[in-house]
């Protein structure tokens, strides 16, 4: 059941994570965010604040089919660029490709920037801004993301002239957007899809880890597993695989674009997080769904029992065994539910129905008490 549940969990993550990144709309009355004016332009503003770091979001629609992100040229960018990795469009204007990063690989919105130095000006002036981490355009709407630190507890609110520039220069680039996608025949540039579907798979790996770590501490803290440190190494061995060819796969789809190095990075943190997050749950679920091994009897000696209380974990119900599975041997220690808690007796014998899971790692799948 689990497992299903995993797969149909990891599909929805995806189709809503593809779906958004191509489509999402400012207007759509789901997403977050207020509607404000400035200087007569219309614009979503979203605002949220996490301990002592806020965020703020200004955004403005635009025409789906191209897309976009500008922030400012990192020792990373510079790196990818000179090892062959990706490629930059290069607007023949020094401070503009020294200061900052493209990364599109519309070439009708590429000469429409080129052509357009009073845009060019203003992102430059806009990225002044310390707190101006990106500009991006996935879906139908254009947006630059604000990250701040509150100091004294109090937070900046944005000026109105700054916002109003801020506003301006979106609407700028959705125009520039506009123009660029009425010059090409295709809909979608070949990289921005193949980019849009690493990222969302590796956010979805994201998301997935985290729903199944979740899933484990909140409801699932009694150990089934018997072969626990084999079945970690190898999902650890199983995520490190899967790490590997996702990331050969984003270097071999997207190198030579502006977006292998920035999708390679999404890949290596959010896909290597998720992996790492839910590999031994799903190598195990994998282990336990797919068994078809016949069950043994194995007899064990409940040396002790205990109990202990966690910070934020809540109450943990531990068994200290003795005994052997044939010529293999038993942990010494087993986190239990309280059910079993209850019902074991320290120093009387329990019997623990074993199989070898489809992997060949051992899983208890009930207790019979003596």
């Amino acid at each position: 059941m689990w497992l299903f549940l995993g797969i149909v969990s990891f599909s929805v993550f995806f189709g809503y994570g593809l779906w958004r990144r191509l489509s999402w709309a400012t207007g759509w009355t789901d997403d977050k965010g207020s509607f404000r004016t400035a200087g007569g332009q219309r614009y979503k503003f979203t605002d949220s604040t996490n301990k002592n770091i806020r965020k703020f979001v200004i955004a403005v629609p635009c025409a789906p089919g191209v897309s976009l992100r500008i922030h400012r040229e990192s020792s990373w960018d510079r790196f990818a660029k000179k090892i062959g990795l990706s490629y930059e469009f290069q607007f023949n204007d020094h401070e503009f490709d020294n200061q900052l990063y493209v990364v599109s690989n519309a070439p009708a919105f590429q000469l429409e920037l080129a052509e357009t130095k009073a845009l060019r000006q203003v992102l430059i002036l806009l990225f002044r801004d310390a707190r101006l981490i990106r500009i991006e355009c996935h879906g139908q709407h254009v947006l630059a993301k604000f990250q701040e630190t509150i100091k004294d507890g109090k937070a900046t609110k944005p000026e109105s002239a700054e916002v109003k520039r801020v506003v301006a220069a979106l609407y700028g680039l959705a125009e520039t957007l506009e123009i660029a996608k009425s010059k090409t025949s295709s809909i979608w540039d070949v990289f921005q899809l193949r980019a849009s579907l690493l990222a969302v798979l590796a956010t979805s790996l994201l998301l997935l880890g985290s729903v199944e770590l979740f899933r484990v501490y909140a409801f699932e803290r009694a150990q089934i597993m018997i072969d626990v440190g084999d079945l970690l190494t190898f999902s650890t061995i199983c995520a490190g695989s899967v790490l590997f060819v996702l990331m050969a796969a984003t270097v071999v789809l997207l190198r030579g674009s502006s977006y292998a190095h920035v999708i390679l990075a999404e890949v290596l943190i959010s896909g290597g997080a998720g992996l790492a997050m839910g590999s031994y749950v799903m190598v195990r679920d994998i282990n336990i769904s797919f068994d078809q091994t016949v069950q043994r009897r194995v007899q064990a000696e409940v040396v002790d029992k205990r109990t202990w209380r966690g910070r934020k974990s809540g109450t943990h119900y531990d068994l200290y065994l003795k005994g052997r599975d044939g010529f293999q041997g038993l942990p010494s220690k087993l986190e239990v539910s309280s059910d079993v808690y209850r019902q074991v007796q320290a120093g009387k014998p329990v019997t623990l129905i074993v199989r070898d899971g489809a992997l060949g790692y051992r899983w208890i799948e009930e207790y019979n008490f003596n």
